[in-house]
């Protein structure tokens, strides 16, 4: 797996985003400015109700994003943490930012279909 699947410039289109999802087999993309900061997360249900609500494929992903996501402080970074955010909202977490003080994004981590979870570094 590659992280870039994982992330999308906040100037993105929502249709880069289906595709980065398709790619990721996650359902979200998390957003990132130019420094690299999470500025938020789409997820394929934030996508379909964006459309249902007449946004057009090609407008950015900063238009629908969802500024409350769920992340881990990197301060934070351990394996009781990491189960605790993954079980937080049962099932409704796909992938959990690991940023630091500056929302930075510094890991991502994932949970598979058997519920072990790995991380991949963002470089």
């Amino acid at each position: 797996m590659n992280y870039k699947d994982f992330i999308i410039g906040a100037e993105e289109t929502i249709e880069a985003a289906m595709i980065k999802i398709n790619a990721n087999q996650r359902r979200t993309v998390l957003v990132l400015n130019n420094d690299n900061v999470v500025l938020g997360a789409v997820a394929d249900g934030d996508i379909r109700r964006a459309l249902l609500d007449g946004t057009i494929l090609l407008s950015p992903v900063n238009k629908i994003m969802n500024t409350d996501y769920i992340f881990l402080n990197i301060e934070e970074d351990n394996f009781e943490k990491i189960k605790d955010k993954f079980n937080y909202r049962e099932g409704s977490i796909n992938i959990l930012p690991a940023i630091n003080s500056e929302k930075k994004l510094i890991k991502i981590y994932l949970k598979d279909e058997k519920g072990k979870i790995f991380n991949l570094e963002f470089s």
